[in-house]
């Protein structure tokens, strides 16, 4: 069996922390870190730097990857770190933390934490958290161009991705763009909408179209279709896999965090329904997983004239 190092549980907390970081709460997360200390070097498991009134401040964190909870003993050896420099101090552990151990923490300012799978943690604090999650899938299709022009014919396509590169910008990726700022309402159960980028201007131009006898077709409009097809979920977080919590026990506080590459197969653990409406009204956590458009080979476009 392969010796527990406690390697693997750092820098998981330490993961943790790099999620806080993306929220501006720290300066900086760093990983095993060691300073000099009065009686030599000290490891510090996860250092974090801070800032507040442009005074630079920083917090040890010490990982505990044991399988029962932490004695009053791991208190007192972290506290002694603290004291050498006059740092302030977070103990996370996997499994919690004795009565003993609790009350010495609190009374010398120690932060203790439980840091693990959602499971575990929502265990501890014994409370159920319904989620809702609204998978959206998208695929993008020309419809219809308009071109000022005498010549008679058809669009041909020379390949996807440059068919649907407008300006030099895929227009898959103006769409997620344009999603995220807001300029895209998701509606709430599947159609299908006309589309128009919004931050693509006139003129437009595509190298890749090019009339039957290959001369490359300048002057276009043109209109998009996007499909959505929209399917609702419900279910509860202690369903869901590969979630992590950090839970504050003086505070009792659990904050989660979910891998943004996890969410588009959280819907497989959790119980489909038919309409929006249908979904049990109870849920304190709500999720959208929207997919980048799939592009549709819509062939050979006929031209149609504009006079």
């Amino acid at each position: 069996m392969t010796k527990n190092t406690g390697k693997h549980y750092e820098a998981f907390v330490y993961e943790l922390h790099q999620a806080l970081n993306k929220d501006k709460r720290f300066k900086s997360v760093e990983l095993d870190v060691k300073l000099p200390g009065p009686d030599g070097m000290r490891q510090i498991d996860v250092l974090l730097c801070y800032e507040v009134e442009h005074k630079e401040l920083l917090t040890f964190i010490e990982c505990r990857d044991f399988a029962d909870r932490l004695g009053i003993k791991h208190v007192d050896g972290f506290h002694s770190k603290l004291m050498d420099f006059k740092a302030k101090g977070v103990l996370i552990s996997r499994k919690g933390f004795s009565k003993d151990a609790k009350f010495k923490a609190k009374r010398v300012g120690i932060t203790l934490c439980i840091a693990s799978n959602v499971n575990e943690v929502l265990s501890t604090i014994d409370i159920q958290i319904p989620v809702a999650l609204t998978s959206v899938e998208t695929s993008l299709s020309y419809t219809s161009f308009s071109i000022e022009t005498k010549k008679t014919g058809s669009l041909v396509f020379n390949g996807l991705k440059d068919a649907y590169t407008i300006n030099g910008v895929y227009l898959p990726d103006v769409y997620r763009d344009e999603l995220l700022a807001g300029k895209i309402q998701i509606p709430l159960v599947s159609s299908e909408n006309e589309w128009k980028p919004l931050s693509i201007e006139t003129p437009y131009t595509n190298r890749a179209l090019k009339y039957d006898d290959g001369e490359p077709i300048t002057g276009f409009d043109f209109s998009l279709k996007i499909k959505f097809t929209i399917r609702h979920f419900f279910g509860y977080l202690s369903d869901l896999p590969n979630i992590a919590a950090l839970h504050n026990i003086e505070l009792n506080e659990a904050e989660l965090f979910i891998k943004t590459e996890d969410i588009p197969n959280m819907h497989t653990y959790l119980t489909e329904y038919k309409k929006y409406e249908d979904i049990p009204n109870m849920s304190n956590l709500r999720l959208i997983s929207v997919s980048v458009p799939t592009v549709i080979d819509s062939g050979r476009l006929e031209i149609k004239r504009v006079r």
